[in-house]
């Protein structure tokens, strides 16, 4: 009789290890796929500045384009200009960090429109809102681009946002569970 509790009780303990170490693994698989948690989103104005964090996110798509990615805008009435800083995740978990400076062309009380002309094959256009806080652009295929063979496979028009990066992570990190990560993690659903 003693030797069958300790069995039972052995073959617990196996099954309670195993399970902790598959949590353990489906948290290691979503970690590698999404290496970090992105910040929320946030729009303000304050006197002659204006400022934006977000997530870029493609409107319409419902997965988010490579890589994982969060910008900083900050604009300056008095200079004309806004600011933007680019933190991107890519291969290999590498960090890459841009900062653009970019002319406004419309400063009023309701929104901020901005231009970004540098990419070779397309144009930007951002509008800071400031009545909803929210922050989109418009991407065109510039005209002269159609002769690069680099800019056959853009879009001619792409509409992009600046979302909750919180918000995007979560969808990420959803997506990036593994097959058997949803049954070993069911269990804890029952606590939540």
């Amino acid at each position: 009789m003693k030797r069958r509790i300790l069995l039972g009780l052995g073959a617990l303990i196996g099954i309670l290890v195993g399970w902790v170490a598959l949590v353990a693994l489906t948290g290691v698989v979503v970690t590698s796929r999404v290496p970090v948690d992105l910040p929320p989103m946030h729009v303000q104005s304050i006197g002659d500045y204006a400022f934006a964090i977000g997530t870029w996110v493609i409107e319409g798509e419902s997965r988010q384009a490579f890589p994982l990615q969060t910008t900083a805008i900050q604009c300056d009435k008095q200079l004309k200009k806004c600011s933007a800083a680019t933190a991107r995740v890519g291969f290999g978990n590498q960090l890459h960090v841009d900062l653009s400076s970019h002319d406004v062309l419309e400063w009023s009380a309701s929104q901020i429109v901005f231009a970004d002309n540098s990419p070779g094959c397309v144009s930007y256009i951002y509008t800071i809102d400031l009545l909803t806080e929210s922050v989109n652009a418009v991407r065109r295929k510039r005209a002269q681009s159609g002769s690069l063979e680099v800019c056959d496979g853009l879009e001619q028009e792409l509409r992009v946002s600046l979302k909750d990066g919180f918000s995007v992570a979560s969808t990420l990190q959803a997506e990036a569970m593994p097959w058997f990560g949803a049954v070993v993690l069911s269990p804890l659903k029952l606590f939540n």
